[in-house]
């Protein structure tokens, strides 16, 4: 028997005008600085056009060839060098999206994503020891075997009892990579949200992660600042 589904459109969310301004400036702020180079050539070019004008305005009649010369050789200089750079921001733009596109194939790794299950689920819990690295992130059995998800599911989740504090180093790594792309102008933090932010906010909020970052951050005051940096610019990206 089957059951009617009806759809309901969601209502369109109307943002405040302040919530709308603030995220034209920070997506023009991110332009800007990306292709501060571009406006700057810009701003030259147009400084040499401005200049070339008024000489000719002001040079006397036999020297304005001269000056037309000039202009439409400064002209096509500039314009070579606009060519240029835009073949060179489709090549980076080109290259941006297959570095993205190798990153997600990494993250999705399937030893990952039985990571991300757990970590979403709530499923894990630190047990903190001395020296930190012998800590280690204990599988909570019980919670998965009670849960409604299908058996084959669990016996994937319950694979292992426990994992190493350096296994869950190299899962979060990945975001400390990203963290220092986006610094260098590597990556775009747009393209960072469109395909991390989701995991990121609910990695960053289970209380098995929170409390390994608290504990090492005892020993190193920046550990994972890079990824903490990275959810905020997110976050200011996305309101």
């Amino acid at each position: 028997m089957s059951i009617p589904i009806t759809l309901v459109p969601l209502p369109l969310i109307d943002l405040p005008p302040i919530t709308r301004f603030r995220r034209w400036l920070y997506r023009w702020s991110l332009i800007i600085r990306r292709y501060v180079w571009e406006c700057v050539l810009v701003l030259i070019t147009l400084a040499v056009l401005d200049s070339a004008i008024h000489l000719y305005r002001i040079a006397p009649t036999d020297q304005k060839l001269t000056l037309i010369g000039i202009l439409l050789g400064t002209a096509a200089t500039l314009l070579l060098v606009l060519v240029a750079i835009v073949e060179l921001w489709r090549i980076s733009r080109t290259a941006s999206a297959d570095l993205i596109f190798r990153l997600t194939s990494r993250f999705f790794e399937p030893h990952h994503r039985i990571l991300v299950s757990l970590i979403e689920g709530d499923y894990l819990q630190l047990e903190a020891r001395e020296p930190i690295h012998h800590s280690y992130f204990l599988v909570l059995e019980e919670k998965i075997l009670e849960t409604s998800l299908h058996q084959e599911i669990k016996n994937l989740l319950l694979s292992k009892k426990a994992y190493s504090v350096q296994e869950i180093d190299d899962f979060l790594g990945q975001f400390e990579d990203l963290a220092a792309l986006e610094k260098q102008n590597t990556l775009d933090v747009r393209l960072i949200y469109s395909a991390f932010s989701l995991y990121m906010d609910e990695i960053w909020k289970s209380e098995a992660i929170q409390d390994y970052i608290e504990l090492s951050r005892t020993q190193s005051a920046d550990f994972f600042e890079g990824f903490e940096t990275l959810i905020k610019k997110c976050k200011a990206f996305r309101t």
